[in-house]
């Protein structure tokens, strides 16, 4: 016990003498004011980072069953007859999707053809990633400044196989990481949106999305 008490002190030591460390550097040449403030902000970030990452590895099962996250797979599941229909539907328009998309910012590596035929695939290729690790890549914690320009902590936990469907929690957050201690509390509060991705043989890539952070908003989609 006082091993791990002297291990956390040390811990603490080391990241306010960085912070010392940069301010120093900064008052020593006052222009450089709004570095101290990046620098600062970095260390301080970086900590938490490393924090978290540690944390990760079985934040998964206490995300997954959550009654929030069981309730998202309900009303996932009723949903299945229409990701058929969505599927069809841009299978349909798959060139006038792929062209679209060859409009956006920084698609100028992306091929018409690939894209039309991703937008045509309802299932995994043989050479794609396994059903298992199909979000794998995205397992992780991040928090930063998001899209809208708001900061933003979101966590891709773990995927859970139950019956015929791969499933990866995911939570979002304006306010701090929704984990499974704090989850309920946060969604009930309107401090945390709630989502899954699925993969299943019949359905491919699906999942759903309840927004509550900013109004009541059930988000269906494919990928």
């Amino acid at each position: 016990m006082k091993m791990n008490s002297t291990r956390k002190e040390n811990r603490s030591f080391n990241l306010w003498l960085s912070i010392i460390f940069a301010l120093g550097i900064t008052l020593a040449n006052p222009l450089k004011l709004q570095a101290l403030y990046e620098r600062v902000m970095l260390i301080l970030e970086f900590a938490e980072v490393k924090r978290n990452l540690k944390s990760i590895g079985n934040r998964g099962k206490n995300l997954f069953h959550t009654n929030a996250f069981q309730e998202m797979v309900i009303k996932h599941n009723r949903f299945l007859p229409e990701f058929n229909q969505w599927r069809k539907l841009v299978a349909e328009h798959a060139p006038e999707l792929a062209h679209l998309i060859k409009t956006f910012p920084r698609s100028e590596g992306l091929s018409e053809e690939l894209l039309i035929k991703k937008f045509t695939a309802s299932q995994l290729n043989e050479n794609e990633l396994s059903e298992k690790a199909i979000f794998d890549p995205w397992i992780n914690r991040w928090s930063g400044v998001w899209s809208n320009g708001i900061y933003q902590y979101h966590i891709w936990d773990s995927t859970y196989f139950s019956e015929g469907q791969w499933i990866q929690p995911v939570s979002l957050s304006e306010t701090g990481f929704a984990d499974g201690d704090h989850l309920k509390q946060m969604s009930e509060n309107c401090c945390a949106d709630i989502g899954i991705n699925v993969y299943s043989r019949n359905y491919g890539i699906t999942g759903r999305v309840s927004k509550y952070q900013h109004r009541r908003l059930e988000m269906p989609h494919v990928g």
